[in-house]
């Protein structure tokens, strides 16, 4: 998938954005780009981002958990999607159709 076309992508948008990085992902212009900018700066903003991943993991859709997860992977977070998901994160893609396919398709394979 082009990054251009992952960025646009509603579910990634918004998963994103719930987690705090909506400004990171307008302003990357790549994957690499973006997972440059997601990471957190300090410890504490380290430590505010699980809060949030944990915090939005407890209420959001079951096709945004399979979002979730795999945008964590794709930030280099797989401990994390793996600690949510007990180790199963894969266990739902077959579940999810639509725009959130397309956008865990893009996590899975991003043009780099």
């Amino acid at each position: 998938m082009k990054f251009h076309d992952f960025k646009r992508n509603v579910a990634v948008a918004s998963v994103l954005a719930a987690l705090g990085l909506r400004d990171e992902l307008q302003d990357s212009t790549s994957f690499g780009d973006l997972n440059f900018l997601a990471q957190p700066d300090t410890d504490e903003d380290g430590e505010q981002f699980v809060r949030r991943v944990r915090r939005y993991a407890g209420v959001c859709s079951s096709g945004e958990a399979v979002v979730l997860a795999a945008l964590l992977y794709l930030l280099g977070r797989d401990d994390l999607a793996d600690e949510m998901d007990e180790g199963r994160t894969w266990h739902r893609i077959h579940r999810v159709s639509g725009e959130f396919r397309s956008a865990v398709a893009g996590c899975i394979n991003p043009e780099r």
